[in-house]
């Protein structure tokens, strides 16, 4: 009979620390769903601040990259002025894509720079390359900006919905009659 009891008190106590547990990682979900949902309201407020265009487009953070061969084909990168690859703030949907870079990115400060903004349209971009979480975007004068678009671009926060969205928005850009039309030309 004591052993009875014994194995009950083991199995009520290990019941208590999963229980436990369980909440635990309930309420660290929701901390940092908060956080994420607060990041990206601070990223559209600094963003849309300095370009009123952006609001109402969809966000996502890309890392700088380099890419040889591009430059070997006769195309400049695009120069931020900064010592290091910058991360890149992009807003875009419909035809039109917004691109500002971030000199010193963080979970708490995302300051754009108001120095760096690019403007993309069907009418100004020649090709794009896009890959599995990379993309290359070509402008017809001849300058070239690549990119990693991934699920963690800075520390402390994840966008593997806003990575996929892009990478879908790229693969719709692509495929449009209106970019058939502009290449061809």
């Amino acid at each position: 009979m004591p052993l009875l009891l014994f194995i009950c008190i083991i199995v009520l106590v290990a019941l208590l620390v999963v229980k436990s547990k369980q909440a635990s990682q309930k309420k660290n979900a929701a901390k940092i769903k908060a956080k994420e949902e607060s990041f990206w309201d601070m990223v559209r407020k600094n963003v849309t601040g300095i370009i009123p265009e952006t609001a109402g487009l969809d966000f996502v953070l890309a890392a700088g990259t380099k890419d040889v061969k591009a430059s070997l084909n006769g195309y400049r990168r695009l120069q931020t002025g900064y010592d290091e690859l910058p991360v890149y703030i992009i807003a875009y949907g419909g035809d039109e894509m917004y691109l500002t870079s971030v000199k010193c990115p963080s979970a708490r400060f995302m300051n754009p720079d108001a120095s760096f903004i690019l403007h993309m349209t069907t009418q100004n971009v020649e090709k794009i390359d896009a890959g599995n979480r990379k993309a290359a975007i070509y402008l017809k004068n001849k300058q070239f900006i690549a990119m990693s678009v991934e699920s963690r671009i800075i520390s402390g926060i994840e966008q593997p919905e806003e990575s996929r969205k892009f990478h879908e928005y790229l693969k719709a850009f692509i495929e449009s009659g209106a970019w058939a039309a502009t290449c061809a030309a």
